[in-house]
């Protein structure tokens, strides 16, 4: 075991005990992030629409009616962003109100995965190098032959 001491914002600790810290925090932060993603709204548009693409910052579907024919139909993805490669939510919640996404302006090759719901593509990092990347769409569901925000949960 490395006994070398470091000091770290005012704490002296082994070497070996820090960088055991530092991966538990690691961990935790992953964790995090997890949770944060499972707490987001699902999408329900998928069950009743189909030849689901994305165009720019637009989902794009032909999406059954209540009367059973279909119509095409298309949503602004809202609050999505490129955080150094990694597509996240800006907010839990993305509704109507939520401003557009700025993924597309950093982001190429997006298509919409088999599931209907999974966005894909290759994001830019910070270092000018692309990523793959992908997200579930949020919030989003067919309401009689529309694409529509479905109202936040309280």
């Amino acid at each position: 075991m490395d006994l070398c001491l470091l000091k770290t914002e005012g704490l002296i600790m082994p070497k070996a005990i820090r960088a055991g810290f530092v991966s538990m925090v690691s961990v935790a932060m992953l964790v995090g992030t997890m949770s944060v993603r499972a707490e987001m709204p699902a999408s329900s548009y998928q069950k009743t629409c189909k030849e689901v693409k994305v165009e720019g910052d637009m989902l794009k579907a032909s999406c059954e009616k209540m009367d059973k024919t279909s119509m095409d139909t298309s949503i602004t993805i809202n609050g999505l962003a490129n955080l150094d490669g990694v597509l996240t939510y800006e907010t839990k919640c993305p509704m109507d109100s939520t401003p557009p996404g700025s993924f597309s302006k950093t982001c190429k090759d997006m298509s919409i995965e088999k599931d209907g719901v999974t966005l894909k593509g290759e994001c830019q990092k910070k270092d000018q190098s692309w990523m793959a990347a992908s997200i579930a769409i949020s919030n989003i569901a067919n309401m009689d032959g529309q694409l529509k925000y479905e109202p936040c949960k309280k």
